[in-house]
């Protein structure tokens, strides 16, 4: 099956599974917990975007970029307050599927002056209207929780990431049903062997 190829195309050695806690994805390298993918949603009347933009049929692109520009500005604005002597870089998001919404992959890094990496964080957003869907992960160099404990190891599994993202089915989801969409496509992606955790 297609999710059966894509559980072969992952790592050697590495394995997805929900965490206890269930808008949390557990990515594990032989044996060993490797990183975290956490999943938000906020509606979108909860959003107040600077830019005039909204979010209906045709124009969710439109709003997810201007979403990621404000964030973007954001986030380099606390980590300006947090440390001055921080370099914040982003990347032009790039579309892709997310859960069968039109979506952006989104990526940015933090850097010390001498060019050590301090964060960097790979997000997916998508709207279906009524609500804004958001997967992260990342690295916080020294900090080995919630995220990837490294980044050659988020290197390695963010071609994977990539797929399973995609498989996720949330057009037309409602937030009560999200919980549900997400593990039964982790439960996909990993040959439906895990029965210890029972959708949401």
């Amino acid at each position: 099956s297609a999710a059966s190829d894509v559980y072969k195309r992952q790592p050697e050695g590495w394995q997805v599974t929900p965490c206890e806690n269930p808008v949390l994805l557990c990515v594990t390298a032989n044996g060993e917990l490797a990183g975290t993918v956490e999943r938000f949603n906020y509606p979108l009347t909860d959003i107040d975007l600077a830019a005039e933009v909204n979010p209906t049929s045709g124009a969710e692109l439109e709003y997810l970029r201007a979403w990621v520009v404000e964030h973007y500005r954001a986030i380099e604005s606390d980590r300006q307050l947090a440390d001055g002597s921080l370099i914040f870089t982003s990347e032009p998001p790039v579309e892709i599927s997310v859960g069968g919404l039109p979506g952006l992959r989104y990526r940015f890094r933090s850097t010390h002056p001498d060019g050590t990496l301090f964060e960097r964080y790979v997000g997916y957003v998508a709207t279906d209207g009524e609500l804004l869907h958001l997967f992260v992960t990342g690295v916080i160099n020294g900090d080995y929780a919630g995220v990837f404990g490294d980044n050659t190891a988020l290197t390695e599994f963010e071609p994977y990431l990539d797929e399973l993202i995609q498989e996720l089915s949330l057009s037309g989801a409602s937030a009560r049903d999200l919980a549900s969409a997400y593990l039964t496509a982790i439960a996909e992606y990993t040959g439906g062997n895990d029965s210890t955790h029972d959708p949401v």
